[in-house]
């Protein structure tokens, strides 16, 4: 039974890449990464919904996920589904 769940401590951009050693994590170009972090600070109002696990062969999890889709389709902008 799952009481609580938690976040890691946010942490910036700088910070993991201290700890990664630099390395290039999603192999862009340091013109692209540049472009990509301009993106994001204009970026202010974009959600991203991330699940994991979804068990497409079973009918309950289809009928949460139309649940969550419908909510979801009043919010505006549109989130992007990971």
């Amino acid at each position: 039974c799952v009481e609580t769940i938690g976040f890691p401590p946010p942490e910036s951009r700088e910070e993991t890449r201290k700890a990664s050693g630099y390395i290039n994590l999603f192999g862009f170009t340091p013109q692209q990464e540049r472009e990509m972090q301009e993106l994001e600070l204009r970026a202010t109002d974009t959600m991203f919904v991330v699940l994991a696990e979804v068990h497409l062969d079973k009918p309950l999890v289809l009928d949460k996920l139309r649940t969550m889709f419908k909510g979801y389709s009043q919010v505006t902008p549109f989130p992007i589904f990971v």
